[in-house]
């Protein structure tokens, strides 16, 4: 699901909405999504929010939507040069700060929770995450990411 076309690093990206964006922008020209991806992926970040605060101390947000608008499976890395804030998932009230963002492309919904357990075991892995923090070798980030999902 790791691609180094889909491995951004050091991105100058201001907010959330503008991160969204740009993924889309990226999984659209390469044939990933379909046109109601943005709006569908904007919608449900209001409703369901995706920002995490993990338990290593870097936090990331994994935002993702409805497997209908998916056309391949994928995961958009990105690691944007400031952190931007997305809302926390289990309290939308709170703000998470992050640079660390998994946008997710889900064909089968039944996959997408198992896929998600699988993250959440990277998440916890503090020397992964300060790894991705650093990484600037787009394909040892996804080697590395590969193996830790498999």
């Amino acid at each position: 699901m790791f691609n180094e076309d889909l491995v951004f690093l050091d991105q100058d990206i201001q907010n959330s909405e503008d991160l969204l964006r740009f993924s889309f922008n990226h999984l659209k020209e390469m044939g990933y999504v379909k046109d109601g991806y943005l709006q569908s992926i904007m919608d449900r970040e209001k409703e369901f929010p995706t920002g995490l605060k993990t338990h290593v101390g870097i936090d990331v947000a994994i935002p993702h939507t409805e497997a209908d608008f998916a056309e391949q499976e994928a995961v958009v890395f990105i690691r944007t040069k400031e952190k931007i804030k997305f809302n926390h998932m289990v309290d939308p009230d709170e703000e998470v700060s992050t640079n660390l963002i998994f946008n997710i492309v889900v064909k089968n919904p039944k996959e997408q929770v198992v896929f998600l357990t699988k993250l959440m075991k990277i998440f916890q892995n503090k020397e992964l995450m300060e790894f991705l923090l650093k990484e600037n070798n787009k394909k040892a980030i996804v080697e590395r990411l590969t193996v830790e999902i498999e």
